[in-house]
Order: C-alpha cells, then structure tokens, then sequence
C-alpha cells in the first residue's frame, strides 16, 4: 500500500518565520543592536518573499535561494502577454498611455536591480544599503546605481495595476484561471515589493556583521553607521511592516 507523500516544508511554515523575524526585528532595535535589527529585518522580507513563492506552488520548498531575477523575466513576459490573454475570454483591458509607461519604467529598472543583486555586484549594494540608511552615496559608480534606477530611491511598495472590464463573472473567472494570470497573481505582490527587497538585501551581510564602509568622512564602521542612522532604519522597518 503506497503511502501518502506530505509536504514537509509549507508556505505557512515561512509566514510564521517571518513574522518571528519581525518581532524579533523588533526587540533588537529596542534593545540598541541596530546591525542584528536590520539583518532579521531582511530575513523577514526575503521569507514573506518565498512564502508567496511556495503558496503559489512557483518554486520548491527545499531552494534555498530566492530565483528574484528569474521570476521578475516570467513576470514581465506574462504582463506582456496580458492583453492576448484578456482577449481570448472577450474581457476589455482599459490601459492608459502614462500608466503602461510608468509600468514599463518600473518593470526595466526592477530588472536592472534584480539582475544586479543576483550577481552580488558591489555598487549596486552599497548604494542601495546606504541609500536605506539616508547615508550620502561618494563615488559615482554608486550614485549611476540611481541614475539608472530612480524609483529604487523609495523603498515603499509601489502597485501594478491594469484596468480590465468584463461582461460577466463566467468571463472573470476564466480569465482569473488562465495558467499564465494564475502566476502573475502570485508573483505581483512579490514584483510590487521590489524596492522593500532591494532595500533591505544588502543588510544580510553588513547587518550580520561589523564592516568598513566608505563614506564621505573616509572609513567608518557599519556599527556606528547603524546607530547613527537609526531613525532611518526604524522607518523601514515600518515600511516594510505596513506592507
């Protein structure tokens, strides 16, 4: 008699580390340990990330590591194949000029960004764990990160939205279970918190442990940064709980 396979790792496993990450967040930055506040930080965001992954059944329970470049490429080919779709269950897309545009701007800089951190590359986290902190960028390899990347500026969520209209619920439903919508609406949440992710990526490492970082004063210790710059820190840590 063939037994019955059981998930041993489920979504609802991460959501719960996550939000063990963020009381613990929590306690460290009222207990003055700045640096171990912002890593649990980013340990809360990256497994909210991976819980939405795996309750969308889009990676398995086992990898460790979160594919973001990878799925932002799916994301943005079935966004582009939105319309097709929407026609195929006679649904109306109602997309405007400006919103397609700041969607398109958005989705290229989000890639530019995801790329980039999944190749680890130096400028890219410097810039983005200083620009988290409100710490000046010095040279100008960090400061084309934003040149290139200016909503990244903002670590808040930012929407996706496209207006559709349908003649009735048969036509929304089909359109709701298409294969190709059913994985846009797991990864969008994910999409949308793009700027949080990048935000907080780089204090995996800095947050963990001290470093030198180069500022505008010469070399300085990321201990002292994170308590020079506390209150920046606890804005995103709000940031990221109301999103």
């Amino acid at each position: 008699m063939k037994q019955k396979s059981v998930a041993v790792l489920e979504w609802k496993d991460f959501r719960k580390q996550s939000q063990s990450d963020i009381t613990a967040c929590n306690l460290l930055y009222k207990s003055g340990d700045y640096g171990n506040a912002a890593y649990h930080l980013q340990q809360a965001v990256e497994k909210h990330t991976k819980a939405i992954l795996l309750h969308g059944k889009l990676m398995p329970a086992r990898k460790t590591h979160l594919p973001l470049s990878e799925f932002l490429e799916e994301f943005v080919k079935g966004i582009g194949e939105f319309e097709t779709i929407a026609k195929k269950y006679n649904i109306q897309v109602f997309d405007s000029e400006t919103s397609r545009q700041r969607r398109i701007q958005f989705l290229d800089q989000s890639r530019k960004v995801m790329i980039a951190l999944a190749k680890r590359k130096p400028s890219f986290i410097s810039a983005l764990w200083k620009n988290s902190l409100g710490i000046p960028l010095v040279d100008r390899q960090e400061k084309a990160v934003f040149q290139q990347c200016p909503i990244f500026l903002r670590s808040s969520k930012l929407k996706i939205d496209i207006v559709y209209g349908y003649e009735n619920d048969t036509a929304k439903d089909n359109l709701m279970n298409d294969s190709v919508i059913k994985r846009l609406d797991h990864y969008k949440p994910i999409v949308e918190l793009g700027p949080m992710i990048a935000a907080t990526f780089p204090h995996e490492e800095v947050g963990r442990y001290p470093t030198e970082i180069r500022t505008s004063r010469g070399i300085e210790n990321s201990v002292g940064l994170y308590k020079t710059h506390k209150g920046k820190l606890r804005k995103l840590i709000d940031t990221a709980e109301k999103n």
